[in-house]
Order: C-alpha cells, then structure tokens, then sequence
C-alpha cells in the first residue's frame, strides 16, 4: 500500500500532463516556459500518519441438545480504525441543492485548476463488522458425522481497497474529499447469508470378512 507513496515522490518522480501547444522533442518538458500545463503529482500523502488497528470481540455460547448432538450460537464483531482511503483531493467543490444533498456538475472547475486530479493517500478510513454464527455439529457415532453452519453478517467500511483488482467492480477512492465517511457502505466482499455443511459416513459393508476379502472390502467412508 505504501509503494507508490515513497518510491514515486517529487523530487525523484513527477507526472506531467500537457494538454497544449506543440510537443518539443527530445525534451517535452521545455514547453513548460512557453505554457501553462496541467500539472499532477502522482500521489499526494497526509502527514498525519496514525496506526490503523482493529477490534475484535465475540461472545458464544454452545450446549450438548442430544447425545452427541452440540450447538452454538455466538455473535462476532469488529471495528477498524485509521485504514488507508485513497480519493482525489482536487475535486470540484459540490453544490448544495435544497434537499441537502450534493451534486457536481458535468465540466465543474476543480478547486486548484492548476493542478489536475491530486491522488491522495490518508489513514482516517473505518470498517465495522457483524455476525450471527449458527453450528450444529454431530460427533462421529456409529459411522456417521455431520456439520453444518450458518453466518448472517454484515460488513462496512469506506474504503475496500486501494486498487480495482481487488475486488470486481469495487470503488477505490472517495467521491468527496470534504466528508471521506459519506463513503461509508457495503464493503466489496459483504456476504450476508453463508451456509456451509459437510458429512462423512463409514460404510458397513465388509467388516465381518477376513484377509484379502477384508482389505478390498471394508474400510470404505463417503462424504460431501
């Protein structure tokens, strides 16, 4: 995450996008005393560093309902804070319409119209998250064992990553610089059902031969 934040810093690393006049070669950057081009630092990064952290609590309580018969019931939770967000800090300035809410106009000037997007870098993202987890769980007794479980979860945060790739058709960076925590939904792996079960059985066949009869015989288990 913090590549690109110290490896491609001015003075050792510059993006310069002109957008006018004519492109002098071998040495583009000499048009730069002759027009005003739209300059943009690569990332830009707050110096007000904290350590991102998270807690994590849960509470279950589980019980025998039958011979060889257990449930749980158990509530997982957690919170993080100071997670890296990644936004352009050189947006146009939204307009405030009557019902409150914002809107930035097609063409909108951005706040430093010298500069163009300014990608910025900052630990002041959150998360939260909370599950109900359900599991019936039968102890392997006369050849047979099953499990099963249930989650019922919901995950949120402002920021799921720095990068597209890591997770399809996830946002990566904040619309609104002013107010990074209007960014705050769904986090891109939210899941909010997930059921799993599984089961193994020792099949009886074969257990009263001998010798070779038994090795090919008994001994076989299926399971899913």
């Amino acid at each position: 995450q913090f590549l690109n934040l110290f490896d491609r810093q001015p003075p050792n690393w510059r993006t310069v996008r002109l957008t006018t006049g004519t492109i002098p070669f071998p040495n583009p950057l000499d048009i730069i005393a002759t027009v005003n081009p739209l300059i943009s630092p690569q990332t830009v990064v707050s110096d007000d560093f904290q350590t991102p952290y998270m807690y994590q609590y849960n509470l279950t309580v589980q019980r025998e309902v039958a011979s060889n018969l257990s449930v749980s019931l158990g509530y997982v939770g957690s919170i993080g804070k100071h997670l890296i967000q990644r936004f352009d800090g050189n947006t146009p300035i939204p307009q405030v319409q009557a019902d409150g809410s914002l809107f930035t106009p097609a063409g909108a000037a951005r706040r430093n119209p010298t500069w163009g997007g300014l990608q910025t870098r900052r630990l002041a993202g959150l998360s939260t998250y909370n599950g109900l987890q359900l599991s019936v769980n039968r102890r392997f007794a006369q050849g047979f064992q099953v499990q099963g479980t249930y989650t019922f979860s919901k995950s949120l945060d402002t920021s799921g990553g720095l990068f597209s790739e890591e997770a399809t058709n996830a946002a990566t960076g904040a619309v609104n610089p002013d107010n990074v925590f209007n960014e705050k939904g769904l986090s891109n792996f939210d899941v909010r059902h997930a059921a799993t079960i599984n089961f193994n059985y020792s099949l009886p066949f074969g257990r009263s031969l001998s010798g070779a009869a038994r090795q090919l015989a008994a001994g076989w288990e299926i399971g899913s």
